[in-house]
């Protein structure tokens, strides 16, 4: 009679109300609830990695760039003496021989 009240109601027949049940169920819940912010932490770092590996690859665009802008640098003249002698120049308070050296390498 039970059991034709309500449909599947014997599938419960090992699991009546009480405290197990309701320890079941707090069990289930705090496990979903340890499931999810695992699924949150995992999720948060997928997002930092992501992050990071846009930040690596922004490095190693500007790493090229810098190493190709590099090379087309020559010296004034193509000496270290001229390049010195420059410095000299500049720190003496005097106008930079130079001045448009830099702006037309790139």
């Amino acid at each position: 009679a039970l059991a034709a009240a309500a449909p599947g109601a014997d599938d419960r027949e090992w699991a009546r109300d009480g405290p197990e049940t309701d320890a079941l169920k707090f069990a289930k819940v705090e496990l979903a609830e340890a499931l999810a912010m695992v699924d949150e932490a995992r999720l948060e770092r997928r997002h930092e990695l992501t992050k990071l590996n846009g930040e690596v690859e922004a490095a190693q665009a500007e790493n090229g760039r810098l190493r190709t802008a590099g090379e087309q640098y020559l010296a004034p003249k193509g000496s270290v003496f001229a390049s010195l002698r420059r410095l000299v120049v500049v720190a003496a308070g005097r106008e930079d021989p130079f001045a448009g050296l830099e702006g037309s390498a790139t």
